[in-house]
């Protein structure tokens, strides 16, 4: 299966939450469809959609971070993870990412 075969099909199933009154699950469909063929602009606006639904949704704050973070938007990325955190306290993925952009920006400083 191909990226963009992994794509519309994604695409397909998020077409069928919509219809489905599963709004949130759509827009995170849409979202892996959108990062999947590395269209992150795309992804973050399937996330944000998403988050406006569903704001307590700490998974989806750390998965727009890491489509600010592949765009190269570290303080948003970082902004993002922060607010997972805030949501989930026990969010590693999202601690580890912190750390990692950080020590990326600091280095790039020296």
């Amino acid at each position: 299966m191909t990226k963009e075969n992994a794509a519309k099909d994604l695409q397909t199933a998020t077409k069928l939450f919509l219809d489905q009154g599963n709004q949130v699950e759509g827009y995170n469909s849409q979202a892996v469809a959108h990062t999947i063929v590395k269209d992150y602009q795309g992804a973050i606006a399937a996330y944000t959609q998403s988050i406006k639904l569903n704001p307590q949704d700490a998974q989806a704050y750390n998965k727009r971070g890491n489509a600010y973070s592949d765009l190269g938007e570290k303080q948003k990325a970082i902004a993002d993870y922060n607010q997972a955190i805030k949501i989930d306290p026990y969010f590693d993925d999202a601690y580890n990412k912190v750390l990692f952009a950080k020590n990326r920006e600091t280095s790039k400083r020296l």
